[in-house]
């Protein structure tokens, strides 16, 4: 027990604790923008390109537009796939270059960062799959199975990339907007 002193704040880190994985539902599953908590800016594909290889922004939500919008596919075993909806057919969320370690969160297309790239048909590749971990209130954490790392938006004028889970970090919270 620790003792504290009257009005004081302590704050508690509590590592090697792994979120439950979220079951499969129609609430994941289907189109969505994926919003992070932290800044309040959704996934973004820039200037709608749909060339395999453009990496994944941050941005302001809402407008309805194609290019901030994301199909979720159920593959089994508690993964997703993670289409986009902006014209280009076959086109996937995917770790660049299948890294295994972070990104850098500034250059587009670098290895460790967040891009769109052709979908694998049947088996997908584990850097375009990405496991759902559950947290309170309807968020939830997007791990990569290919690193067990989880996504990371680094806030306008970035990029989204792989880093060290750590859910309790606002920028690695997301929730689904319909």
């Amino acid at each position: 027990m620790d003792e504290l002193p009257v009005r004081s704040v302590t704050t508690y880190v509590v590592d090697g604790v792994t979120p439950r994985v979220v079951a499969a539902s129609a609430r994941i599953e289907g189109l969505h923008q994926i919003e992070d908590v932290g800044t309040g800016l959704c996934l973004n594909i820039p200037r709608s390109a749909t060339n395999a290889g453009e990496g994944i922004i941050p941005y302001p939500c809402g407008g309805g537009f194609s290019n901030m919008e994301f199909n979720l596919v159920d593959e089994g075993s508690g993964f997703y796939t993670i289409h986009t909806t902006n014209g280009a057919d076959g086109l996937c969320l995917n770790i660049s270059q299948a890294a295994s370690s972070p990104g850098d969160g500034k250059t587009l297309g670098a290895a460790g960062n967040l891009i769109q790239w052709g979908c694998r048909e049947g088996s997908p590749y584990p850097n375009e799959l990405f496991q759902v971990l559950a947290l309170p209130g309807n968020r939830m954490a997007l791990r990569v199975k290919s690193s067990g790392l989880c996504l990371r938006d680094p806030g306008a004028g970035g990029t989204l990339r792989q880093d060290v889970c750590r859910p309790s970090q606002p920028n690695q919270v997301f929730t689904l907007n319909d």
